[in-house]
């Protein structure tokens, strides 16, 4: 399979790039209305809808989930194989996501009014997220009202991160009782049962939605059994992966725009799960200057979504304490606010993938290169990111 791959992390640089396109729209729609925002930036939101970034996430984790567990799954004893896989989840994912909830309350506490009212909502928000039922509690608090629940949604963005864990869950649960064959079936039974129903924001169908994540880990499971799917003469050309990215990326975001209800978010996963194929063979091949910005962001993507709601809000903060800020126009502010979301966000991320993320992923990477599944070949480490 012929991958671009990171020299530095060995890493398919085409999945980094892609975590990078998920985590700038999120932080766009994330910016809109916290901070200065001028007429021509809402206007955006009616040809794209960003926030359908974390259906990217979706799509790329469902890929790689499912290529850890069954490659855990083909090299040890079936228990040991399930322990490892819930060890290495845990080890890669919570550490940074509790310093960050911590690092919320302390935000919660600086921003609040009174400072006690912003810590104590912070820390709903914050164990909602740490023990992965964020997504139930938002979608209660935006069903009631919002001010029902906080007065602000210091770390509400962790709802997406709840949504994997459940579906990490699943996807084990399927696994670990029935074949490969008939668990990706009932998983697709789930999903085909989900898009039946309309998917408003914030109703519990939108948050509970796992068809990015089951078409991710579908991808996986054929192409793992077919390989041959990633080597014909149309699918190796660097333009058709090119303009599969372009369909797909096209439906991710522009969706909800167009499409009535049930109809969005299958469409969204649908347009998730191509531009995540579109990755797995030939190296696109960004230009060299894009392709290294959008891989380091890429690889920080996790820190910078944990950490930049809690920029956000101490920026807001910030600046509400300059005299006459709140009385110029978002048209002048915008830059310099856009701005300093954007490095502080990626300074605090770089902080925590090099001090929290990597550590861990060092210290319980699997040294053992993965066997065959019934004798099939896997798919390289490095297609995956």
């Amino acid at each position: 399979m012929d991958t671009l791959v990171s020299k530095r992390t060995g890493k398919n640089v085409d999945i980094q790039c892609l975590r990078a396109v998920a985590i700038i729209f999120v932080m766009l729609q994330h910016y809109r209305n916290r901070l200065p925002t001028p007429p021509l930036y809402h206007k955006l939101f009616d040809f794209v809808t960003p926030w359908t970034g974390v259906d990217l996430f979706f799509a790329i984790s469902g890929f790689l989930v499912c290529k850890t567990l069954i490659e855990h799954l083909g090299r040890e004893p079936r228990a040991s194989a399930f322990a490892n896989f819930w060890r290495r989840r845990c080890a890669r994912l919570l550490p940074a996501l509790i310093f960050w909830a911590v690092a919320s309350i302390a935000v919660g506490a600086l921003v609040g009014t009174p400072a006690l009212q912003g810590a104590w909502d912070a820390a709903k928000g914050a164990l909602a997220g740490i023990f992965g039922v964020a997504n139930l509690y938002w979608t209660y608090c935006a069903q009631h009202g919002v001010s029902h629940c906080v007065q602000a949604d210091y770390n509400s963005h962790f709802w997406s991160l709840a949504l994997e864990w459940q579906l990490y869950i699943l996807l084990a649960l399927l696994v670990a009782f029935f074949r490969l064959r008939t668990a990706m079936a009932l998983f697709a039974a789930v999903a085909l049962i989900a898009s039946c129903f309309p998917a408003q924001s914030f109703s519990y169908i939108w948050a509970l939605r796992p068809q990015a994540f089951f078409l991710g880990a579908l991808i996986f499971v054929v192409v793992q059994a077919h390989p041959d799917l990633l080597v014909g003469p149309v699918v190796q050309n660097r333009w058709f992966k090119r303009s599969l990215l372009f369909v797909g990326l096209l439906m991710t975001f522009c969706a909800p725009n167009h499409l009535k209800e049930p109809y969005v978010i299958p469409t969204v996963g649908i347009g998730a799960a191509i531009a995540l194929f579109s990755t797995l063979s030939v190296g696109l091949k960004y230009p060299a200057c894009v392709s290294r910005v959008l891989e380091w962001i890429g690889e920080r993507s996790y820190s910078i979504y944990l950490c930049h709601f809690s920029v956000i809000f101490c920026l807001r903060k910030l600046a509400a304490g300059i005299p006459g800020f709140e009385n110029l126009s978002p048209v002048w502010t915008f830059l310099p606010s856009a701005l300093a979301v954007i490095c502080l966000s990626f300074v605090a991320a770089d902080f925590s993938y090099r001090k929290i993320e990597l550590p861990m992923i060092k210290r319980f990477s699997s040294k053992k290169k993965p066997e065959s599944v019934d004798g099939r070949p896997h798919l390289s480490d490095n297609a995956a990111g």
